[in-house]
């Protein structure tokens, strides 16, 4: 009967010292068990070139989980692949959170040729690919470690967006498009061999090559449209450029006849308020018209829209 009792007396006593431990600890019967798991939402009302609401099964955004003074976090890396799959993102492998408090930021695309000891927080970008980056960081003012491992992250695009307008003004002609093009002759806006900085947004120069060429604007000189009082447009002539200043211009062949026109994106063409230079995350609108025997950019030359709060990863 009293080695009964001493039995139980020993496992309550084990009991009372494991809720000990636990509470004094607060990690110890968690401690490398928590981890991210994040839902990912773009909350989009604009057109881009991602969906819309929700990404697609198999993508993949990278996640980078670092120290307050800037260092890799815990176990980590580097980047992080997460996939979605059915409404949930998945990493083979995460780091686990720990009593330390992490700052967290993604990207968007995840690629495995990016290698954190070559880019750290610098990924690399470019207009080529007219691809839609998004980076993102953990909402001001949140904590994220082991007892707060929900975290929401508020997403941006990278690149800024311009769009053409064309309308027939004071023009005797049919006003039949057969060339349309625009093209970068001063500033950094369209390349290759940029960066993005994840945490700060700010974009790198160093390495980047300048394209000077010629891009077409959307279908218009392919599909021979013509020119009406009402705008045509701004549907199918998108194009993301490297945000920052510099000049662009617009070449169009109409009933035969070359136009020319610069925009200059140096604040000294903009009206309503719109910044000096392209600001990442915003869409501006070039209206032109052809007036006499001239091309224009009408008055209210360019038009900004917001591309609409970007996106948001938040963890369930």
């Amino acid at each position: 009967m009293n080695y009964t009792i001493k039995i139980i007396f020993s496992g309550l006593a084990g009991l009372f010292f494991l809720v000990s431990c636990k509470e004094g600890s607060e990690s110890f019967l968690t401690q490398d068990v928590v981890s991210l798991c994040p839902e990912l939402i773009i909350e989009q009302e604009t057109v881009t070139r991602k969906a819309e609401t929700y990404f697609d099964n198999g993508e993949e955004v990278g996640i980078l989980l670092l120290t307050t003074g800037g260092s890799l976090y815990g176990s980590s890396a580097g980047y992080e692949k997460y996939t979605y799959n059915n409404r949930r993102w998945e990493c083979a492998n995460p780091t686990m959170l720990q009593k330390e408090e992490a700052k967290v930021y993604a990207f968007y695309p995840y690629s495995n040729a990016l290698d954190y000891l070559q880019y750290g927080k610098q990924i690399p970008i470019g207009t080529t690919s007219q691809t839609d980056y998004l980076i993102g960081k953990q909402k001001e003012g949140t904590i994220v470690n082991e007892r707060n491992p929900k975290v929401k992250i508020i997403m941006q695009h990278a690149l800024s967006q311009i769009r053409f307008s064309i309308k027939k003004g004071s023009y005797a002609g049919k006003g039949k498009v057969t060339a349309a093009t625009f093209s970068c002759t001063e500033g950094s806006l369209i390349g290759t061999g940029f960066k993005v900085d994840i945490t700060s947004g700010s974009i790198v120069n160093a390495g980047s090559s300048v394209d000077r060429n010629k891009h077409n604007i959307g279908t218009w000189g392919a599909n021979n449209i013509i020119l009406k009082p009402e705008a045509y447009g701004p549907t199918g002539t998108e194009y993301l450029l490297i945000p920052g200043n510099g000049k662009i211009k617009i070449d169009l062949t109409v009933d035969n006849i070359n136009y020319s026109i610069l925009c200059n994106l140096d604040g000294s063409m903009t009206s309503n308020h719109i910044p000096k230079t392209l600001v990442a995350g915003s869409i501006y609108t070039i209206n032109l018209r052809i007036n006499g025997s001239a091309l224009e950019i009408v008055s209210d030359n360019m038009v900004l829209h917001d591309w609409i709060n970007g996106g948001s990863i938040s963890t369930q």
